[in-house]
Parts: C-alpha cells; sequence; structure tokens
C-alpha cells in the first residue's frame, strides 16, 4: 500500500476490514464507535434478550401444556362418544359427574358440561345419595 494513501484513509478516519474470499468492508469511526459497547452496555443488551427468550419460552410452555389438555379431552369425548356400552367409558362419566362439579367453579364452565354433569338412569345422582333411593 502506498504511504500517502494509507495517510489519507486514517486522516479521513475510514478503515478497511479484509473478509474472507477477498470481500471486504468498508468502516468509518462513526460505525466503530457503535461497534465499541461498555461492558455495562452489553449485559444490559445481553439482559434484555435473557428477557426475550424467557417469554418465548414460556408463551412455548403454555402453548404445549394447552395442547396436551385438548389432547387428553379428546380421548376422553372419544371413549365418552363410541364406547357407550363399555365400562371404561362408563366409569369415565362417573369419575366426570363426581368430580367436574367440585373441579368448575364458574356457571359458564358448569353450563359447557351440562350433558356429562347430568346423572343417568343407572347411577345415583349427588341429592339422592344416602336417602335410600340410590341404585345398589
Amino acid at each position: 500500500m502506498h504511504p500517502s494513501s494509507q495517510h489519507l484513509r486514517m486522516r479521513l478516519g475510514t478503515a478497511i476490514v479484509l473478509m474472507p474470499f477477498g470481500r471486504s468492508r468498508l468502516w468509518n469511526r462513526e460505525t466503530m464507535t457503535v461497534a465499541r459497547k461498555t461492558i455495562g452496555e452489553r449485559l444490559a443488551q445481553l439482559e434484555a434478550q435473557r428477557k426475550t427468550l424467557q417469554i418465548r419460552l414460556g408463551k412455548q410452555e403454555r402453548a404445549i401444556d394447552t395442547r396436551r389438555k385438548v389432547l387428553i379431552g379428546a380421548l376422553v369425548l372419544h371413549r365418552l362418544q363410541h364406547d357407550r356400552g363399555g365400562q371404561f367409558a362408563g366409569e369415565i362419566a362417573a369419575w366426570l359427574r363426581r368430580e367436574l362439579p367440585k373441579f368448575l367453579t364458574r356457571d359458564g364452565d358448569r353450563d359447557l358440561f351440562d350433558d356429562l354433569l347430568k346423572p343417568q338412569a343407572n347411577e345415583p345422582s349427588i341429592s339422592n345419595i344416602g336417602n335410600g333411593s340410590a341404585a345398589s
């Protein structure tokens, strides 16, 4: 490199960085100043990135949890609809009629499961348990 061109580049505040495969990038002083951050600035940036990734991970975990719940619910509903005469479906239905009223706290949620919460003809209802009218 000719000494006068080197001097000219330094005086203008421009540096040429050689990149692989013969490409070069031209940087000026402003670019170099922005690229150099203090340790505190870099830590703050990394902390912001960590928080963003934690939020993304939380969303991913909630999506997985929701999908698992939907699939379990779909399996239970499938068994209840397609194995009506089977012992397993009858046990699931009885268990749901026993446990869902304790689990569901909002009236809107109870309305969603109204068909499952109605007692069947061969099962005791919650109101007639213990008064002798339950089937034995």
